[in-house]
């Protein structure tokens, strides 16, 4: 379930001398974790999704994901070598669920921007942004050339896609960014997802007040002024 954990287990009764564990994730097999001897280390990631996630049991080197988010579904791979016993794997499917409804977002103006899919993106699956029902970006998971941006002039040059997650990238968020986008993501396998966010990209307001300074009076310059004003009256 999103927000808890969880631990993924090698189900040994502890580790042997000289033994390098390894923990990967995705198809990419990307480097999470790795402990050998006394010595642990825990890494980000791709897009940094597991910083201040993970943790390595220093006793069986067990794997404990903290704070699950739909990002950090997906494949996971435990390699175990050993001099005298040689490389054992093993491999674990997670899938987090959550309850995902409209997305609102609020950002000022100028900001960067990331929309989060918060799933991870299956190599082959399609995935397009749009607003308002005009197409932004399309892209698959595992072929960079089939990235695509739509041609409203209002993003150029502005949107980047992340295809390992499917999050859009905004820079310099504009007051005219505000709308309403939809996320889906389709694949072969018959996985259809949407999502659908709100946007609203708040202006910098200015002062537009005028304060003025007027100097400070003595007595001779006011009894000017007032000498000035009875004149004026006679």
């Amino acid at each position: 379930m999103e927000g808890r954990y969880i631990t993924l287990s090698r189900f040994t009764k502890g580790i042997q001398k000289n033994e390098l564990i390894v923990w990967l994730f995705g198809d990419q097999e990307t480097l999470i974790a790795q402990m050998t001897g006394g010595s642990r280390k825990t890494f980000d990631g791709p897009d940094r999704r597991f910083r201040g996630r993970l943790k390595l049991d220093r006793r069986t080197g067990d794997l404990t994901i903290r704070r699950m988010k739909y990002e950090h579904s997906g494949h996971y791979k435990l390699q175990i070598s050993c001099s005298s016993q040689g490389t054992y794997y093993k491999t674990f499917k997670v899938v987090t669920n959550g309850m995902f409804g409209p997305k609102t977002v609020s950002v000022m103006e100028g900001e960067y921007l990331r929309l989060y899919s918060e799933i991870l993106i299956e190599r082959g699956e399609q995935v397009q942004w749009s607003c308002e029902g005009k197409p932004l970006a399309t892209g698959m998971n595992g072929d960079f050339k089939k990235t695509s941006y739509g041609d409203d002039e209002r993003f150029r040059d502005r949107l980047e896609l992340v295809h390992l997650t499917g999050d859009l990238i905004f820079r310099n968020v504009r007051t005219s960014d505000t709308g309403v986008y939809q996320l889906q993501i389709s694949s072969i396998k018959k996985r259809n997802i949407n999502r659908e966010y709100t946007l609203t990209v708040l202006g910098n307001r200015v002062n537009e007040s005028e304060t003025a300074e007027m100097p400070l009076l003595s007595k001779e310059d006011v009894d000017g002024v007032n000498e000035q004003l009875m004149m004026s009256v006679v």
